[in-house]
């Protein structure tokens, strides 16, 4: 089997994504579109993310876009990410710790 990096930073259904757009939602007015508060993409090889005129995955190293025009929920969502891909990588190296052999790239 393959660890799907992309999947769980996202989540099931966008749920680690939601969870943090909607914690940055709160206290705003209801009819603000918490997308607009921040934004979270996830971009480059693996992501899915289709871009350009030619809608294609872009061959840069897999990256997080997280961008807000309040600075306070920017650095929250920035903490949350860091919590996020911290979990992450434990789960890869749990992922591969019985494995016989390393993934290409391993650090």
């Amino acid at each position: 089997s393959v660890f799907q990096v992309a999947r769980r930073v996202i989540g099931s259904k966008g749920a680690n994504m939601k969870r943090i757009i909607e914690d940055c939602s709160r206290g705003f007015d209801m009819r603000i579109n918490p997308y607009e508060i921040v934004k979270l993409r996830l971009r480059g090889k693996g992501s899915g993310f289709k871009e350009g005129p030619n809608q294609v995955e872009s061959e840069d190293p897999l990256n997080i876009c997280i961008s807000s025009k309040y600075k306070e929920k920017y650095d929250y969502a920035c903490v949350e990410m860091d919590k996020l891909l911290v979990k992450v990588y434990d789960e890869f190296k749990a992922f591969y710790r019985n494995k016989a052999r390393k993934p290409l790239n391993y650090h």
